[in-house]
């Protein structure tokens, strides 16, 4: 499920919350191919992680 990164065991769990978008937020303006780049929270794929991923996921 786009938006689905993870849930309260760390799993995904077909729901789209506030942690999934806290989880794109804490990697807010991280770019590939820094360490912390997580293809998981790169929602529209293109190898940055920023508004458009939050905005995404929060619309979900």
């Amino acid at each position: 499920m786009v938006g689905d990164i993870h849930g309260s065991k760390g799993f995904p769990d077909s729901r789209v919350d506030v942690r999934n978008v806290a989880a794109v937020a804490a990697l807010f303006s991280v770019d590939y191919p820094e360490p912390d780049y997580s293809p998981n929270c790169d929602i529209v794929y293109d190898r940055k992680i920023n508004m458009k991923d939050i905005v995404a996921v929060a619309r979900r």
